[in-house]
């Protein structure tokens, strides 16, 4: 197993990717497998959504992957499941249309699928891809497609993690061209091979106002904040739920930090032993 994604439509349902290249959805709740399908190469992430605005109640699947030898990619997968079939050994007839959304010869680290599908950010090496679409699930399935743009961040990014403000889209104030009415604020926070904390503000929109800028835009600064210096390379990083603050794990210290992202004050920082926690217990955070 490579990973796995909860099922956005099915909330007993769980996707599970091998190295072998099969996506498989199981009932996590019954512990049995409910459909297979063959990708024909070695899957390394995934993703799952539900489609904005679609009739179709089935899972957008997204995936990171590669065949032999070849590019790394990020794929968009619709799975039809065999419905004919009583039991998912004799489901061989399981279909997918697949569309291929971004290639790199480079390493594809790490992604994550926002706003419906709308939004993917992905990562490589110290790259960071903003892809964005205004239909994730067009009538025509073969024609999704995304606009990338990259930048370029000041360590190797190790983990991310996104936070979409929805009282945040540009609907007044637009670009002259208009190309962001209608997005969301996409902030993100990045976490650092040499221990450091990266934020980027709404950097989508931000993105999009450095092609065309209005004549009265001001200037547009893509620079992270940096924040709190870590002795450990940062393993994960996840936005707090009012989005005023964000938690990681350091690596040997076995320390939970919650960093503040406003006031930059850091909260508590237990320390974690191995053993120490049994079974069962619970451990509340107070900011």
């Amino acid at each position: 197993m490579s990973a796995f994604a909860l099922s956005p439509t099915d909330p007993n349902l769980i996707y599970i990717a091998t190295e072998s290249g099969q996506v498989q959805l199981w009932n996590f709740l019954t512990g049995q497998q409910v459909q297979y399908w063959v990708t024909q190469c070695s899957t390394h992430g995934l993703q799952a959504s539900k489609p904005a605005g679609s009739e179709d109640p089935s899972d957008l699947i997204y995936t990171i992957d590669r065949g032999t030898n070849g590019p790394w990619r990020i794929r968009a997968h619709r799975f039809k499941a065999d419905k004919e079939a009583k039991t998912y050994k004799k489901a061989k007839k399981n279909k997918a249309e697949v569309v291929c959304l971004r290639q790199s010869q480079e390493p594809i680290t790490s992604f994550k699928v926002v706003e419906q599908g709308k939004i993917i950010i992905a990562t490589s090496g110290s790259v960071l891809s903003v892809g964005h679409t205004d239909h994730p699930s067009p009538t025509s399935f073969a024609n999704t497609s995304y606009i990338w743009r990259d930048v370029e961040c000041p360590e190797w990014i190790t983990c991310i993690d996104v936070r979409i403000v929805l009282s945040g889209r540009s609907s007044k104030q637009n670009i002259s061209s208009g190309k962001d009415a209608g997005i969301a604020r996409t902030d993100i926070v990045v976490g650092g091979l040499k221990g450091a904390l990266h934020v980027y503000d709404d950097l989508l929109r931000q993105l999009i106002r450095t092609e065309k800028p209005s004549k009265k835009s001001t200037y547009v600064d893509l620079t992270s904040r940096k924040q709190h210096w870590h002795r450990n390379t940062v393993l994960s990083v996840k936005w707090s739920r009012d989005g005023e603050s964000s938690s990681l794990p350091q690596n040997k210290s076995r320390s939970l930090i919650i960093q503040a992202i406003t006031s930059f004050l850091v909260g508590w920082k237990p320390r974690f032993y191995s053993g120490s926690l049994k079974q069962g217990t619970s451990i509340h955070f107070p900011i």
